[in-house]
């Protein structure tokens, strides 16, 4: 009879080689970490580092093995998608990633939102983006939400919000920056 540790080892390494635990760290990650996602498991990589074929590849790659767990692998390869200049998977992979409740995808689509520059600009739903990722830990939309704020052509310029959030950022980042 095989003791309960060879059971539990053989049954955790066939569970292990079909999985990629949400907490591993993959090529993916490698390939496409956001600086702004506090749940990154990798060095962040700058937008225009990105090898957008490796980053599709690597990330489909990811999701094919959890894709209940998968947010974080749809926002990197979002990334990818946007690099290569694919607008609607890009949107479609940050949706994905919003259905799965992953913070810094609310960030991804509210910049996007704002910035107006590859989707129609809508601050309304922007702002409300933003405001829930703050909420979820992404200390990155309070930058975001001082810029909103901040913006005279904004229906929603108030420079004494701007000033609040852009505070909020400046101390959280300080924070974040000593651990």
């Amino acid at each position: 009879m095989k003791s309960k540790i060879t059971v539990f080892l053989t049954c955790s390494l066939t569970f292990a080689s079909g999985f990629v635990h949400a907490d591993a760290i993959t090529s993916c990650d490698r390939s496409a970490a956001l600086l702004a996602d506090p749940q990154r498991k990798s060095e962040p990589v700058p937008f225009e580092k990105i090898d957008a074929t490796t980053v599709i590849h690597e990330c489909t790659e990811a999701i094919k093995m959890d894709p209940d767990n998968s947010g974080r692998f749809f926002l990197q390869r979002a990334r990818g998608h946007l690099r290569m200049g694919n607008i609607e998977k890009s949107l479609s992979d940050l949706n994905l990633s919003i259905e799965q409740n992953y913070p810094a995808a609310f960030f991804g689509l509210g910049v996007a939102l704002l910035l107006g520059d590859v989707v129609e600009e809508d601050y309304e739903e922007a702002s409300l983006l933003l405001l829930t990722a703050y909420d979820k830990g992404v200390f990155w939309a309070a930058n975001a939400l001082a810029h909103l704020y901040g913006d005279e052509n904004s229906v929603y310029y108030d420079l004494e919000k701007s000033e609040v959030w852009a505070q909020k950022f400046i101390l959280e980042k300080g924070v974040a920056s000593q651990k």
